[in-house]
Parts: C-alpha cells; sequence; structure tokens
C-alpha cells in the first residue's frame, strides 16, 4: 500500500487506448491532464487534432491484466502512477507502472 502514496499520479482523461497486439510491445494510454472538456462524443481524428501535441502517452507494463486495459475508454477518468519522468516529446511520453478508473 505504501507504494501508492509515494508514486506519482497523473489524474488525467483517456484519449486513446492502444492495444498492442505484438508480443513485444504493451499497450499504452494517450492521456490529457482531467477537464470537464466532453471528449466521449468526439472521433479518434477530432481528438488527434485538437490536442496534438498535448497530454502523455503512457506505455503500460506487461503485469497489468487483460481485463484491466479492455475496461478503459475515451473520455474515462483515470488516475495512471507512473515514474515520474515524462520524456520531453509531443505528446510526452511515460512509464506507467498501473492504471485506475475513477469512480467506477
Amino acid at each position: 500500500m505504501l507504494f501508492f502514496t509515494v508514486t506519482p499520479i497523473y489524474h488525467g482523461t483517456v484519449l486513446e487506448v492502444q492495444q498492442n497486439n505484438q508480443q513485444d510491445r504493451h499497450p499504452s494510454i494517450w492521456g490529457k491532464e482531467y477537464s470537464l472538456d466532453d471528449t466521449t462524443n468526439k472521433t479518434k481524428r477530432e481528438l488527434r487534432k485538437m490536442y496534438e501535441y498535448q497530454g502523455i502517452v503512457f506505455d503500460m507494463p506487461a503485469y497489468i491484466p487483460d481485463k484491466v486495459i479492455k475496461n478503459l475508454s475515451q473520455g474515462q477518468e483515470v488516475k495512471i502512477y507512473y515514474s515520474g519522468i515524462v520524456e520531453a516529446s509531443a505528446p510526452g511520453g511515460g512509464d506507467a507502472y498501473w492504471v485506475t478508473i475513477v469512480d467506477e
């Protein structure tokens, strides 16, 4: 339990979940900082255009169950526990340890 109290948390909205079916690739989540903006009724193309250089793409570790990843969808409010390091790119990149859906 101590792990979750000292690990940095990114509170955000899911813009896209990338399911990587290749053996050597893990799923990733593209998220933006949480706000009340409505992202649920937008297409992936609209979201890419609106938030093209924003947010962070988090690579998810192999130990996160597929069930957790499959329950994620565009527009959900999430908390992503991550290393605290974000790559300086657009969008940024980071390594996640765990993800939880807020209010589910």
